[in-house]
C-alpha cells in the first residue's frame, strides 16, 4: 500500500506540467565563475522554437540538449523541483584551457525570474549526486541586434 500512495503521489506531483512559453525562446547569456579553476567563464545558449537548445560554455559546446517542463503546479506551491530544465545533452570539449575533460553528462533546472534564467549546470554521472560546474546562473537575454 504504501508503494502505491507514493507511485500516485509521484504522478500528482509531475502532472500538470507548465507549458513552455514563447519568452523562452532566443539567445541568454551570462557570465559565471568556476571556483575549482577559479576563473571566469561565459555561458551563451539559445532555446529554439522546437526546445532543442545549443551554445556553448566557455569554450565547449552544447550537444542534443532539449528543454523540457519540469514541475508542475502542485509541484510548485511545494517549492519542489524548477520550473525547466535542459537535459538529455552534453558538454562537449574543454571548458577553458585549464580543464581535464572532454565531455560531461549534465542537466540545467532554471525558473524564470525577472525576466532572467536562474538555475545551475549540474554535472550528471551514474552514482553519483548532480553537482554544480559553475556558480549560479542567472543568464540576461540577448536583444536582437545587439550581439
Amino acid at each position: 500500500m504504501r508503494n502505491l500512495t507514493m507511485i500516485v503521489l509521484a504522478l500528482i506531483l509531475t502532472s500538470c506540467a507548465v507549458p513552455i512559453p514563447k519568452t523562452l525562446y532566443g539567445q541568454w547569456v551570462h557570465t559565471s565563475h568556476w571556483r575549482s579553476k577559479d576563473q571566469d567563464i561565459e555561458v551563451d545558449i539559445t532555446i529554439h522554437p522546437d526546445h532543442t537548445v545549443t551554445g556553448n560554455i566557455g569554450q565547449a559546446t552544447l550537444e542534443n540538449c532539449v528543454l523540457r517542463s519540469n514541475r508542475g503546479a502542485i509541484g510548485r506551491k511545494l517549492n519542489i523541483k524548477s520550473d525547466f530544465i535542459i537535459a538529455d545533452g552534453s558538454i562537449e570539449g574543454k571548458v577553458s584551457d585549464l580543464d581535464d575533460q572532454n565531455h560531461r553528462l549534465f542537466t540545467l533546472p532554471f525558473d524564470l525570474e525577472d525576466g532572467e534564467l536562474v538555475g545551475s549546470i549540474m554535472i550528471v554521472a551514474p552514482w553519483t549526486y548532480p553537482k554544480p560546474l559553475l556558480s549560479r546562473l542567472y543568464l540576461k537575454p540577448v536583444k536582437s541586434g545587439s550581439q
